[in-house]
């Protein structure tokens, strides 16, 4: 079950590409699957798992999988499996998203 109508985490199926760390985060600040998800529906999150690209400066590009955490944080899993922190920014119209961080 990967919906809002997951009621508990034994009933949601996390995508496999998803690390163990970032579920473990999720799992830990979230009780249930519905709850988070209302949660990036609140704040304009892009869909788990839609593919970001962020840029940094002129020239470097960070891309990877958006993952909603909790208000306006989110996890960046790039395809290495490493995982960045993001801040998701909405001013208006306009939505776009900030690495806090470098790759590790």
């Amino acid at each position: 079950m990967t919906g809002a109508d997951a009621h508990s985490w034994q009933d949601w199926q996390w995508p496999e590409w998803m690390p163990r760390t970032v579920r473990r985060e999720i799992e830990t600040c979230w009780s249930t699957p519905a709850l988070w998800l209302a949660d990036a529906e609140k704040a304009g999150a892009p869909e788990l798992g839609e593919h970001v690209e962020i840029r940094r400066g002129k020239h470097d590009l960070i891309t990877g999988r958006y993952v909603h955490f909790r208000d306006r944080l989110a996890r960046l899993v790039h395809d290495n499996g490493v995982v960045s922190l993001l801040y998701l920014m909405l001013s208006g119209d306009v939505r776009w998203v900030m690495a806090l961080g470098e790759p590790r």
